[in-house]
């Protein structure tokens, strides 16, 4: 019972620990401090996606784990959470998790922006999504 009360002050400790700080610090810290509780619906970068350089055909020759975003369309599905993408310079398989659709739904005819890394197997590369949107 103590393990888990000095576990939860240590956590409260660290969502209050920018405030307690800011203190010390003539409120150095604290200008942009929000709670722990909003921390996790916190938003990246939004800006211009720029695709237009990026190409199903460019991506094929990348290293491994390379970052890529590419334009175009999913084709259909293969497989378990696998399908056909492509753009107007090839296909290429492309994996997304369930999870990672977050209730976009797309067909045949949607243009979508897939974000995500080059995955090079001996004799195969596809793309493994981390996130799916439809294009503007």
């Amino acid at each position: 019972m103590k393990k888990i009360a000095l576990f939860l002050a240590f956590v409260m400790m660290l969502c209050t620990s920018g405030q307690v700080f800011a203190h010390y610090h003539h409120n150095e810290y604290s200008h942009n401090k929000k709670p722990c509780s909003q921390i996790q619906n916190q938003g990246g970068f939004k800006g211009n996606s720029d695709v237009s350089n990026m190409t199903v055909a460019k991506a094929k020759t990348l290293k491994d784990d390379t970052y890529v975003s590419l334009k175009g369309n999913i084709l259909s599905k293969t497989g378990d959470e696998k399908y056909l993408f492509q753009d107007k310079t090839g296909t290429i398989e492309i994996e997304i998790d369930d999870d990672n659709w977050r209730g976009v739904e797309v067909g045949p005819n949607d243009t979508v922006i897939i974000e995500g890394e080059v995955d090079k197997d001996w004799n195969k590369v596809s793309i493994d999504v981390n996130s799916i949107k439809l294009a503007k």
